[in-house]
C-alpha cells in the first residue's frame, strides 16, 4: 500500500468520526515556510516534503504526528508546527544534523540535511532505527503503521 492509500483510509476513518483532515499548503503558505526554514533554521526544506505539504499540511492519527506549517502562517487549524519544534529540538547542538519531520509514539522522522536521508530515530536517546529509501518509502511506513494503531 502507498502512503497515498493509507491516507485515503485514515481520512475515512476520520470523517467517520467527523473529523477534518489536513488540506495541503498554498503557493503562498509553501513560500512563506521555505524562507522561514531558512531564516529561523538555517536549512531548506526539502522538496520531496514541501511537495507533500501540498497535498497535506501536516498529519496527526493514532499517535503519529508529521509536522506542517506552523498554525500562526497558514489557515490550517490545529496543526503541529514544523518551525516552532525545530527550534525546540535544535537547542541540543546533535539535532542541529536534522530537520525535524514529525514524531510517533516512540520515533523521531528526521531528515539529515548533510547526507540527504530519511531517517527514524529512537525518542529520546535519538539513535538510529531505520533508513529510508526516500521520503515516499518513509510517509508509507510512517502513515501506514499509524492505521495499525
Amino acid at each position: 500500500m502507498s502512503w497515498q492509500e493509507a491516507m485515503q483510509c485514515v481520512e475515512q476513518e476520520m470523517r467517520r468520526y467527523q473529523e477534518t483532515p489536513y488540506v495541503g499548503l498554498n503557493d503562498a503558505g509553501r513560500e512563506q515556510l521555505e524562507a522561514l526554514a531558512e531564516e529561523r533554521l538555517g536549512c531548506k526544506v526539502p522538496e520531496a516534503y514541501l511537495a507533500f505539504l501540498k497535498e497535506h499540511n501536516g498529519f496527526e492519527y493514532n499517535g503519529t504526528v508529521l509536522y506542517g506549517l506552523d498554525e500562526e502562517y497558514s489557515d490550517t487549524e490545529g496543526v503541529v508546527g514544523m518551525l516552532e519544534l525545530n527550534e525546540i529540538y535544535r537547542e541540543n547542538e546533535w539535532n542541529k544534523a536534522y530537520l525535524f519531520l514529525g514524531e510517533g509514539n516512540i520515533s523521531w522522522y528526521v531528515y539529515e540535511v548533510a547526507t540527504e536521508r530519511w531517517l527514524e530515530l529512537d525518542n529520546p536517546s535519538g539513535e538510529l532505527q531505520r533508513v529510508f529509501e526516500d521520503l515516499d518509502a518513509l510517509l508509507t511506513a510512517v502513515i501506514g503503521e499509524s492505521l495499525i494503531g
